[in-house]
């Protein structure tokens, strides 16, 4: 299964989707095609990243990563105004089922959710069509899409103007820890655009299945799996200072990084922060990442061949220095972490 294509929008400006560049199962690179861009702006970035070079703390034990995670409840809102310039990024930690009038939510036939509660921004999402299941894309030729999210709002029907795109990741009415709900959504008016992920009580189904592609933008799409790394919040949402080139999810499916060509780094869920080489002046630009095994650190590569540790990422070696015939454009650590080419 995949995601639906969302528009690659950051709060505070438009972009237009960017292709694609490496693809990451959970848990390995399986191919990179690093893009060789100049390095942009010397501070690094990120919210684990606050601009200086850091002594990577002790990564986590194996058996301190065994725990049950906590589910995962969040939305992550993007509006568009068309035709404007900037678009306005809301995060919420309280979606919820909604309840009432013009709100239902059946097992196989519709989806209410609300979030922000008594917050500017916050709104509502529903879709009714005559039968979903999770794992699939509907339109608004198979039903009503509507979002709202502060004082404006989009409602998509096969009979009107607007378009909409749903995909249902996962959805559970009742379970052990209350209800579970996965969708993301974009639906466009003639006004505007309203694109999101809402997770409610969310844990990955499948966390060792398939791979993710992602962009430039840090866009990400899932393929052969529930798309859980969708819901967190990533770099796509943020103003970076250069694109992203490279990421590698954690062993156990509930997190990743991504490395921008400057060097720095984007860490979400449950990945750690272990350090950047943003503030630094770099020979070459960062093509590439990989993450160790146990996921308590990672290793950069740069187009000229440089290798950068940190975590509990060794070192042996690079080719930095070295006359290359081409530049270098990925890399990937062997299981054991012997060694990383």
């Amino acid at each position: 299964m995949h995601s639906i294509h969302r528009r690659g929008r950051s709060a505070g400006r438009i972009t237009s989707g960017a292709a694609a560049v490496l693809a990451a199962t959970v848990g390995t690179i399986i191919l990179a095609l690093g893009v060789g861009v100049p390095a942009g702006a010397t501070q690094p970035w990120g919210p684990h990243d606050p601009g200086q070079i850091h002594a990577a703390p002790p990564p986590e034990s194996a058996s301190a990563r065994a725990h049950a995670l906590t589910p995962l409840t969040l939305a992550n809102i993007v509006v568009t105004p068309l035709g404007s310039p900037s678009s306005s990024f809301y995060t919420f930690s309280d979606p919820a089922l909604g309840s009432g009038t013009g709100c239902s939510n059946t097992p196989s036939a519709s989806i209410c959710l609300t979030f922000g509660t008594g917050q500017p921004g916050g709104g509502q999402f529903s879709m009714n069509v005559p039968s979903f299941s999770p794992g699939h894309i509907y339109t608004e030729q198979d039903g009503t899409i509507s979002v709202s999210s502060g004082t404006v709002g989009c409602s998509a029907t096969a009979t009107n103007d607007s378009v909409g795109q749903v995909e249902v990741d996962q959805y559970l009415s009742t379970s052990p820890t209350g209800p579970v709900a996965a969708v993301q959504f974009d639906c466009t008016s003639p006004t505007i655009d309203i694109t999101g992920t809402i997770a409610l009580n969310i844990v990955p189904t499948d966390p060792n299945n398939g791979y993710y592609l992602f962009g430039q933008q840090g866009e990400i799409t899932g393929f052969g799996n529930d798309n859980y790394l969708t819901y967190l919040d990533g770099a796509q949402y943020y103003n970076l200072n250069s694109p992203i080139v490279g990421m590698a999810p954690t062993p156990n499916g509930t997190g990743y990084w991504m490395v921008g060509s400057d060097g720095g780094v984007f860490s979400s869920g449950t990945a750690g922060f272990y350090g950047s080489a943003g503030s630094l002046k770099l020979n070459a630009p960062i093509v590439g990442m990989a993450a160790t095994p146990d996921g308590g650190g990672y290793w950069f590569v740069a187009s000229d061949g440089g290798v950068f540790n940190y975590g509990d990422a060794g070192f042996y070696g690079s080719m930095g220095g070295q006359p290359l015939n081409k530049p270098i454009v990925g890399m990937a650590a062997t299981p054991s972490e012997a060694t990383s080419q």
